[in-house]
């Protein structure tokens, strides 16, 4: 029982170093590709390297100030075929995957790609741990001599166990059809066995043993194909956008530095904006009367109207972060009103969530609180000061001298913007 441990042990060590690599040389060749084709531009990493990268809109990102298109792929399962060999030849030459746009602010559309990034490593690792136990069993299933009823069912229950806890609920097609598919062949197989004997069972022990390794491959070398090519292109994605994200915070910590008291008078006005938000949420969330829920929707919609000067005015100090959509809030607002209306909950809440970050999203709390989830290393420093500047923006409501109160906060945003500087653009004299 030791030697099969041993055995087990070091086949695993040597699958798990050949799929590592096997999957660095899938991303080196998807990244040989992008390579060759025009439209080169600058990255950063994480840790704050920077690295070569392709321009955002050959990456199929599209940013506006610090509103983010950012369109992604998920697959496509009604496109597969029925029977699990010809599904399995179609996963093969490709997962087909129907499009899906998501509208973010830049610094969460950041974290979010470097969170998909994570889950892929994550996964790698997972799946290896997984399949750690399960090799050991097919590898003691697969030794020469007789395996008793008890044995086999013994391994029946197990790889039952593994498929309901860990391939049922997968949106993977490798996963959840190619995986689940081979696994449930081998527990038919290894059912089958429990009614035979001598070389009769041997010989469908082999046949499960064999239809195993099957499983296994797709489960490891089949998933590795399919993720590689999208996690380079995810990090070409990151990496670029971390770069814009970085310029658009300067751009905002100097208007911090610069104009405070005209985005402090825009935060005030945006303030009813946030309470009746709040209001809003709770009550959909609470699953209120829908004459209460449109009721106080209409009672709020002039707050999200802008009137003319005004938006002029926003224009002007560059404090509108849609651009050409100057009507952008009641647009939305709209959306939120219909969904309210035909009782969709889940959408109305994403609605609200979207308006609060068009609310918030060039708000010094806002920045500080989301550039500080999950917080690249290489901003430490920056955040530090940041911290103590929306630590003196918020004493200027309650502050005797406000004067004074702006003048400490507007030094505090400085010393931020210089730190961020030294990354964005360093002095190189």
């Amino acid at each position: 029982m030791k030697t099969i441990h041993c055995g087990a042990a070091l086949l695993q060590e040597q699958r798990a170093d050949a799929r590592a690599g096997a999957f660095m040389r899938a991303m080196e060749r998807y990244d040989d590709r992008t390579r060759a084709i025009r439209g080169c531009g600058p990255g950063r990493s994480e840790t704050g390297m920077h690295l070569g990268t392709r321009r955002l809109g050959m990456l199929n990102v599209f940013v506006d100030k610090w509103y983010v298109n950012l369109p992604m792929k998920r697959e496509d399962h009604a496109k597969l075929p029925g029977s699990l060999r010809d599904a399995e030849n179609r996963i093969r030459a490709g997962v087909p995957r129907k499009a899906l746009n998501m509208h973010l602010h830049i610094i969460p559309a950041v974290r979010l790609l470097k969170h998909i990034r994570h889950g892929y490593t994550a996964e790698l690792e997972a799946t290896e741990r997984l399949l750690a136990p399960l090799d050991a069993l097919n590898l003691k299933l697969a030794k020469k001599g007789q395996r008793t009823g008890s044995e086999i069912s013994s391994a029946i229950r197990c790889l039952d166990d593994f498929r309901d806890s860990q391939l049922a609920r997968k949106h993977s097609a490798v996963k959840r059809i190619a995986a689940k598919g081979r696994l449930e062949e081998t527990l038919q197989l290894l059912q089958n066995t429990l009614g035979l004997d001598g070389n009769a069972r041997a010989m469908e022990v082999s046949r499960a043993c064999a239809q195993f390794s099957a499983f296994r491959a797709r489960l490891g070398e089949w998933r590795d194909r399919d993720v590689a090519g999208i996690a380079v292109h995810n990090l070409k994605r990151e990496c670029a956008l971390r770069i814009e994200r970085d310029r658009w915070v300067l751009a905002q910590l100097d208007r911090f530095a610069t104009s405070l008291e005209k985005i402090y008078e825009y935060d005030l006005v945006d303030h009813h904006k946030r309470d009746a938000l709040i209001e809003l949420e709770a009550l959909i969330s609470r699953n209120a009367p829908k004459e209460l829920v449109l009721m106080q929707l209409r009672a709020a919609s002039r707050l999200f109207r802008v009137p003319e000067r005004a938006r002029m005015d926003v224009a002007e100090a560059g404090l509108l972060a849609a651009g050409r959509k100057v009507d952008y809030l009641i647009a939305h607002y709209g959306w939120l009103y219909r969904y309210a209306g035909n009782g969709q909950k889940e959408k109305a809440l994403a609605k609200l969530d979207f308006i609060s970050t068009f609310v918030n999203g060039n708000k010094p709390p806002f920045i500080l609180r989301e550039l500080s989830r999950d917080a690249d290393a290489y901003l430490a420093p920056v955040l530090e000061k940041l911290e103590k500047a929306v630590g003196a923006y918020r004493l200027i409501y309650h502050a005797a001298d406000v004067s004074a109160a702006f003048a400490a906060a507007k030094a505090a945003f400085a010393a931020a913007r210089d730190e961020l500087k030294k990354i964005v653009a360093p002095d190189k004299s």
